[in-house]
């Protein structure tokens, strides 16, 4: 009986539930995300549904209930996709940053009692979240438009995708040192587990293949997997869950075995010692050439920028020639996916410039709001401060080391961009004067967003005092900058205004700049050419000014 009783008492999961509902961000992040829910839904709404809420003549919205459906469901299922992460990412890593984790494993649970305690302590308050959307279900329901069986079933998969990305989540942070490197390896794994095999089945049947569609392409994405079964497909329901449930306990499996492996490894950079392995392995290598080196090294010692010397020398993203390896992998994975493209590749190329734009900014706004967060866990911020450097000093000089991961990032973003102008071919019937208007464009984004994006992670990371916090208000500020300026443009009635609100956000640019008729039919090139200037205008007047408030407050908020 006492034995029973200790199994179920789950000690550690009350204390992280205990814990979670005693910090005031918990209920702050329910109502954001809530009021975000709510509101994105009804701005979904036809305005006709809208005019009968108004009148209060709900029996003309009968019938209407599949668009409250479907928006709750792509809402929820992207939600889930960006904050999740997010929200777990430090479960295993922020206890190895306090040293703490070797307490855990001196009481009396287990390694897999405390890997699963830990994965139901970040699945629970995920969950408390999600079920914030059951009255629009039940909404959605009553007004008709949705089956019983569907709105389960789509219930039941988005249960399933909760499960499925925590298991990764709690998989990257039982394997990284830092929560940074757990939060960006979730994000990539994602994005190839979920978009790999869509992307694979699509190289296949173009080249001829046939195969069952529903079983490859929708393999680990079971709420879209359970919408392709509903209309066209014949197996059961459970052999549409069956790929994804596997994958989930494959994950946690994983997760267990390298617990204890990856627990006390010492702090280190995988990418730094990939990197030297190689340039032991190139230095070698050079001896054939007679020693010929390409990026001859520079001096060893900092002159008059210690910071920029310390970030770019001393870490494995900093040096150049680490740089140029990573810019030539990505290079050649952008070429891969142009030539991947070349038989269809209007709608390819689009859905591949918002996901990578989205990478490329998600990636460079949590590195830059990891620069000082860095310092003060790692608790190197203390002796920095004692020195006779100044505090905008020390900003402006680990904002210009960014410079060069934003150019190495910015380029493959750039190749495909270029390559979907050339092959487009028909810029002189469309609204926009020529192949070299769209680049320069493209060149005046990337060398506003880029900067923006980077003072935006910079401010919040020196705003904040731990390094969960920075990394989760990061990311929601970029995702409200995404979507937000998109929703608003279909709730205003004047043409020309609606252009401009659209082109505040980085994929409402893109759209606007890849014709933009589709949209809008009376938008001319002068009008988009006003409205991109303007957009770009503003974003440059933010950066200056968050650069101008950083630089002043620098001192007061690194605590000198």
């Amino acid at each position: 009986m006492n034995r029973l009783r200790r199994f179920f008492a789950l000690p550690l999961l009350v204390k992280e539930l205990t814990e979670s509902a005693a910090r005031p961000r918990t209920y702050v992040a329910r109502v954001l995300f809530a009021v975000g829910l709510y509101g994105i839904v009804w701005l979904f709404l036809p305005k006709q549904d809208l005019s009968a809420v108004a009148g209060l003549n709900v029996m003309s919205m009968l019938g209407t209930g599949r668009n409250i459906y479907e928006a709750f469901v792509m809402i929820e299922t992207v939600g889930i996709a960006l904050f999740l992460p997010a929200m777990m990412c430090g479960c295993i890593t922020q206890e190895k940053e306090r040293d703490s984790l070797v307490l855990l494993l001196l009481t009396e649970l287990k390694p897999w009692q405390i890997l699963l305690q830990k994965y139901l302590g970040g699945i629970v308050p995920v969950l408390g979240i999600v079920l914030l959307g059951a009255p629009l279900l039940a909404a959605a329901y009553s007004l008709g438009g949705v089956a019983i069986e569907k709105v389960a079933a789509q219930s039941a998969a988005l249960l399933l995708h909760v499960l499925l990305l925590g298991s990764l989540t709690l998989l990257c942070s039982v394997w990284c040192r830092s929560t940074v490197n757990a939060l960006l390896t979730t994000y990539f794994l994602a994005v190839a587990m979920f978009f790999g095999p869509p992307f694979m089945a699509y190289l296949l049947v173009h080249a001829g293949i046939r195969l069952d569609d529903e079983w490859f392409t929708f393999l680990f994405a079971p709420s879209v997997l359970v919408e392709v079964r509903g209309q066209r497909g014949s197996h059961p329901l459970y052999e549409s869950y069956l790929p994804a449930a596997l994958l989930t306990l494959a994950l946690l499996i994983l997760a267990r075995i390298f617990f204890l492996r990856r627990a006390f490894l010492p702090p280190s950079n995988f990418l730094t010692l990939l990197f030297r392995s190689i340039d032991a392995l190139m230095q070698r290598a050079n001896r054939l050439t007679g020693g010929v080196m390409v990026l001859a090294a520079g001096g060893n010692l900092p002159e008059a920028h210690p910071i920029f010397w310390r970030e770019t020398k001393r870490r494995g993203l900093g040096r150049l020639h680490h740089l140029l390896r990573i810019f030539v992998v990505l290079e050649t994975i952008a070429v891969a996916l142009c030539l991947a493209m070349l038989t269809e590749f209007r709608g390819g190329f689009i859905v591949i410039i918002n996901l990578t734009g989205a990478l490329v900014l998600l990636t460079i706004g949590v590195q830059a709001a990891n620069v000082v967060i860095s310092e003060r866990v790692d608790q190197t911020l203390e002796p920095l401060l004692t020195t006779q450097l100044s505090g905008a000093q020390i900003i402006r000089e680990k904002e210009r080391a960014l410079l060069r991961l934003m150019v190495v990032l910015a380029m493959p973003l750039f190749t495909i961009a270029a390559t979907y102008a050339y092959l487009r071919g028909d810029w002189d019937t469309q609204e926009i004067h020529g192949m070299a208007t769209y680049l320069g464009c493209w060149a005046a984004m990337l060398c506003i967003f880029l900067p923006f994006v980077t003072l935006l992670g910079m401010l919040v990371g020196t705003r904040m005092r731990t390094r969960f916090r920075a990394i989760v208000v990061t990311i929601a500020v970029l995702v409200t900058w995404w979507v937000l300026p998109l929703i608003l443009a279909e709730e205003v009635s004047r043409s020309a205004n609606q252009l401009f609100v659209k082109v505040m956000s980085p994929a409402g640019m893109i759209s606007s700049l890849d014709y933009p008729r589709r949209w809008m039919k009376d938008v001319t090139s002068e009008k988009l050419m006003i409205a991109v200037f303007a957009s770009l205008t503003i974003h440059a007047g933010l950066a200056v000014a968050m650069r101008f408030t950083l630089r002043l407050h620098a001192d007061r908020w690194l605590r000198r």
